[in-house]
């Protein structure tokens, strides 16, 4: 008789719920001839707001964004009843921006369902740091480039420095 080849944990997702799971699943070798176990899922939600996926940490409504809609469906019993769970698999949504976050419409950040999930996107901050007299001074951050330089200068002409000009970081920024 031969054996199953591995048995793996893995995170599966509930629809209906918009919660993730803990599984295990069993990969068989094509010679096994015995009793093919289903994959087992724990009915307990994962308790966590951050999971891994693929040795990647990210938040569960980041996950559900980009993994859920198109994986195979699991249907187990429990308690008498019918329940699916879904395997995730990378779906065709647009990848999000950086700094892309998500407000939860109902207030519970657990529940990840699709509909519940709204794609927010922070705005870049902008720092406004100098040297005066050889001491850098960070004056905070702004919401745009020309509220920074404003108050690097104001700052600046406060000591009796000259104004300096502008630096940009990052070359793909174009204001």
């Amino acid at each position: 008789m031969a054996q199953m080849e591995r048995k793996r944990k893995i995170m599966v997702y509930k629809p209906r719920t918009g919660r993730f799971h803990e599984a295990i699943t069993y990969t068989y070798h094509l010679s096994f001839d015995g009793v093919r176990q289903r994959p087992r899922v724990n009915p307990e939600p994962y308790p966590y707001e951050v999971l891994t996926v693929d040795r990647w940490k990210t938040t569960g409504s980041v996950v559900a964004w980009l993994f859920t809609g198109h994986g195979q469906t699991i249907t187990l019993w429990e308690n008498g009843r019918e329940v699916d769970y879904e395997m995730l698999v990378r779906n065709d949504r647009p990848r999000l921006p950086r700094g892309a976050k998500f407000h939860h419409l109902n207030g519970d950040r657990l529940d990840n369902r699709i509909e519940n999930l709204e794609p927010i996107t922070l705005r870049p901050r902008h720092q406004a740091m100098t040297w005066i007299g050889g001491v850098r001074v960070c004056l905070g951050t702004f919401d745009t480039k020309d509220d920074a330089v404003t108050a690097v200068n104001a700052a600046r002409e406060a000591v009796g420095a000259k104004p300096v000009r502008t630096r940009n970081r990052n070359p793909k920024e174009t204001s």
